[in-house]
């Protein structure tokens, strides 16, 4: 098996099944592209249907797949890790995104494997047809007991042939009870957690904007991030024309060593509402940068929306030229705020009305985090 990390860290692997329940250093799993990121250490981590967690440190591109890997059979969640080791502790600085494997049951497992169609429509022919044998069986009987004053030897012989085959088919029909009886419990569980999934991975997300900071001063401005993730102003800015303030916690281009990448690439929509005097008092963008090792930046805009305006729809596309991006609160300088309060939305299309806005709702990643 191989996982390959494109340049984003974008795992993806070339076949789903990691092997059996129980196999000790039969397989392998290698890897590329680990070094699209600088790091010292690189592991992987398993996390199990039960919710244990299991992880192996990656050693010259590939690790070899335990028995302790092979714990339990399910569908296994796996994260490539890239640290850097700094004083004797891990520093994470790259996660991939999370793939499906699967571990299969082994034969001496002790939960029954799941069974196929077809084995589920051949268990069901058999308990019919071992029903058609009772009442053949039962027929036979009564035309024996009829003859059993003149072949009383020969009803003897053919009565005990007969309970004994009628315990075998008893026998037969629990075992092919209990057996139906597992494979229903298997096929609810696991019906159940393939619903649970579809409905994690399809669930609307109304609003993913999110601020680094719950309070921040700003010459004159105290700008707070209340519980459901509204921002509200107070204070003046003195000066004329517009100030803008980071919502992604303190991003320099012209200093930070990596700059951060707040939204992932894809389709998104921006929404700003509030209570200000002016419209034009308040608005929201979104920047794109690209830092030049020489210590210079290059600024994009790519969405801007002023309070109570109709919501934009904008594109956060994978681009080598501006590959970070930035969300800013846009200030009028020269106005007092008392307690105004923004209301700023991010969403994906088709997740809730356009022109309403919605507390914050954790992305699917923030909760697998």
């Amino acid at each position: 098996m191989t996982i390959t990390l494109n340049a984003d860290y974008f795992a993806v692997c070339d076949e789903k099944l990691l092997g059996y329940c129980g196999e000790k250093d039969a397989r392998k799993m290698s890897f590329t592209g680990l070094d699209n990121v600088e790091a010292d250490r690189y592991s992987i981590i398993f996390t199990y249907p039960d919710g244990a967690s299991f992880e192996s440190e990656i050693s010259d591109g590939e690790i070899t797949l335990s028995n302790a890997v092979m714990r339990m059979s399910g569908v296994i969640l796996a994260q490539v890790i890239a640290c850097i080791t700094r004083d004797d502790q891990y520093i994470v600085v790259k996660k991939s995104n999370i793939i499906q494997l699967e571990i299969k049951p082994s034969l001496d497992e002790k939960s029954p494997p799941f069974p196929s169609v077809d084995d589920s429509l051949r268990v069901l022919d058999e308990i019919h047809g071992t029903a058609d044998l009772l009442a053949s069986l039962s027929e036979l009987l009564n035309e024996r007991q009829e003859h059993l004053d003149g072949e009383i030897s020969q009803i003897d012989s053919a009565q005990q042939e007969l309970m004994t085959q009628f315990g075998q088919c008893i026998e037969s029909i629990n075992d092919s009870v209990d057996t139906a009886a597992e494979y229903a419990l298997i096929a609810t569980e696991n019906a159940d957690q393939i619903f649970r999934n579809k409905n994690d991975m399809g669930a609307d997300r109304a609003n993913i904007f999110k601020p680094k900071f719950t309070e921040k001063e700003y010459y004159g401005l105290t700008v707070t991030v209340n519980d459901d993730t509204t921002v509200t102003i107070n204070g003046m800015k003195p000066g004329s024309g517009y100030d803008e303030i980071s919502l992604c916690g303190e991003l320099n281009p012209l200093i930070d060593p990596v700059p951060k990448k707040h939204l992932a690439d894809g389709n998104y929509i921006l929404y700003v509402e509030g209570d200000f005097d002016n419209d034009n008092d308040c608005g929201v963008s979104v920047m794109k940068y690209n830092r030049f090792p020489d210590g210079g930046f290059v600024q994009e805009g790519i969405a801007h929306r002023w309070a109570n305006q109709p919501q934009q729809a904008f594109t956060i596309a994978r681009d080598q030229e501006c590959p970070y991006n930035c969300i800013y609160l846009y200030v009028k300088q020269g106005v007092q705020f008392n307690n105004k309060t923004a209301k700023i939305s991010i969403r994906y299309p088709s997740s809730g009305s356009a022109d309403t806005w919605q507390p914050y709702s954790p992305t699917l990643q923030e909760q697998i985090d």
